[in-house]
């Protein structure tokens, strides 16, 4: 049972130092270095992860994110983002892992464009085995420009969230905000897993996407991850 708890917190910071030292990060991360979580709401998608990611928004996917305190805001007088409100429709099985809700119906996407579609929720272990099962070679890079550093996660997953990108896990370091997000393609059935960061230093604010694409009809992944980067800077952009 205690190789199998070690397991588990090993599991939540993969692709970390804590595979190496064989313990989790709070193990050899000294206090002032770990972050605090917030709580989520009962139906968060990592509600089940276990070994207190209950109230966390750290991602189970690959991360390396490690448990470090920090209540500080960002120094620069910060402007209120508008919340876009969450595009409503119908969830849906993301990748076949049953479920009986019906998706919504899809608009007509225009000629070559992507139509991001509403999604149900998607849980670490299943966003970590997707991003897992893509080479990194095959990742894509994309930047969003912002008027501003955002004051916190929550108003960037809102906005994101009213063109059905979704967030799985966020996370707020000392130096940056972290995102895990995904969305689907309804016109070629493409999944999208996105791993973003917001640097609260730069001189000018930027998203940075990571993106890899699974499934769908394998026409031009750069093409499509372009139109998602235009899709996202759209909403961020006010």
């Amino acid at each position: 049972d205690d190789d199998q708890v070690l397991r588990q917190g090993l599991m939540k910071e993969f692709n970390s130092l804590a595979t190496i030292y064989d313990k989790p990060s709070i193990g050899f991360v000294s206090e002032k270095f770990q972050v605090s979580y917030k709580m989520m709401p009962d139906e968060h998608p990592l509600e089940d992860m276990g070994g207190g990611a209950t109230a966390s928004h750290v991602p189970a996917a690959p991360s390396g994110m490690s448990e470090q305190a920090t209540s500080s805001t960002p120094a620069a007088p910060q402007q209120e983002y508008q919340q876009p409100a969450p595009a409503g429709g119908a969830v849906t099985d993301l990748l076949g892992f049953g479920g009986s809700a019906e998706p919504a119906a899809a608009p007509a996407a225009p000629a070559g464009g992507i139509v991001l579609e509403a999604q149900g929720t998607m849980t670490g272990e299943e966003y970590q085995g997707a991003w897992g099962s893509m080479p990194d070679s095959a990742a894509v890079v994309g930047m969003v420009m912002l008027p501003r550093i955002p004051p916190s996660t929550d108003v960037v997953e809102a906005a994101l969230a009213s063109e059905n990108i979704s967030t799985m896990a966020s996370g707020e370091l000392p130096a940056e905000f972290k995102f895990f997000l995904y969305a689907k393609d309804a016109a070629s059935g493409s999944l999208f897993l996105i791993q973003s960061n917001i640097s609260k230093q730069d001189a000018e604010p930027m998203m940075i996407l990571t993106v890899k694409v699974s499934g769908g009809d394998g026409a031009d992944t750069q093409r499509k991850v372009d139109q998602l980067v235009a899709i996202a800077q759209k909403v961020l952009a006010v």
